[in-house]
């Protein structure tokens, strides 16, 4: 099933950050929006889409007869799709930074030592700089 979900879960970042804060618990969708930092009326629109998919489900709780609060929580299928999309994140990164260690290890080789020190020792002075 994992396999099948990983090719068919296109997340966008905003979906993303949505699953990651109703993942440990449920809340009111003007928490969540305050949580990701966006508009109230855009994370709805996102929140929308997330029930839709059946990635999201709402649960009112009534404490009075006319007074209800409207709570979201992530679905088996909305955690399925958030490690897929999650393992992905983490496996391009991986790549990236695997094949950046080999270039770099390469660039190394092929400059003479002094030279090598001196890129080391402008890289510390740029980063004291920019700190």
């Amino acid at each position: 099933m994992v396999s099948s979900v990983k090719e068919a879960v296109q997340l966008s970042p905003w979906e993303v950050r949505i699953l990651r804060v109703v993942r440990s618990e449920s809340r009111q969708e003007k928490d969540i929006a305050k949580n990701i930092q966006l508009n109230e009326l855009l994370a709805s629109e996102f929140v929308t889409e997330l029930m839709l998919k059946g990635y999201i489900e709402r649960r009112r709780q009534r404490w009075m007869l006319f007074f209800s609060r409207e709570y979201f929580s992530i679905t088996l299928e909305g955690l399925a799709a958030l490690e897929a999309t999650e393992s992905s994140v983490d496996w391009i990164i991986g790549f990236i930074k695997d094949g950046s260690q080999r270039l770099a290890g390469e660039i190394r080789n092929a400059i003479p030592p002094l030279a090598w020190d001196a890129a080391k020792a402008t890289y510390k002075v740029a980063r004291f700089i920019l700190k």
